[in-house]
């Protein structure tokens, strides 16, 4: 659900910097169109950052108990560990820093890790892009990239 808020949050603000939504479908149906874009570093980054913790973690994510009690969400299969996709963060945890630490409030509920965080931030980069509209701190400009 969350990245599906951030692609159509994406989408809604380059259309109104004067992005259009025909370049963003050309464009992303070619991969060598995408490989120089902005948001392709945070991309890669947030995937390698989830791709670690889990790898290290026997293939879980692990979650901060603490986040997913301030979220509201259930804990219980976590407590019991017969969550399929997930592990309770103990000490034993590795690279525990890149799990699900931070706590989303409502409407979201949801605990996710700094990798996932990278990704929502690479996702709405790369849509304002491929709409046509560069993201910069201090102008717009229009980025007409040859397909």
């Amino acid at each position: 659900m969350l990245i599906t808020l951030v692609t159509l949050l994406g989408a809604c603000v380059a259309w109104l910097r004067g992005g259009r939504l025909n370049a963003l479908f050309d464009r992303a149906l070619g991969f060598r169109a995408i490989v120089g874009l902005q948001g392709v570093l945070p991309l890669l980054l947030g995937v390698a950052c989830n791709a670690v913790v889990i790898v290290a973690n026997g293939w879980r994510m692990p979650v901060s108990l603490v986040a997913a009690q301030i979220t509201g969400l259930d804990t219980r299969l976590l407590l019991q560990g017969s969550e399929r996709r997930h592990v309770l963060m103990t000490s034993q945890s590795h690279v525990a820093f890149l799990g699900d630490t931070i706590a989303l409030p409502a409407p979201f509920s949801r605990v996710v890790s700094a990798g996932d965080i990278l990704i929502f931030i690479a996702m709405f980069l790369l849509i304002q892009e491929l709409m046509g509209v560069r993201v910069s701190l201090f102008r717009s400009a229009r980025t007409d990239r040859p397909r």
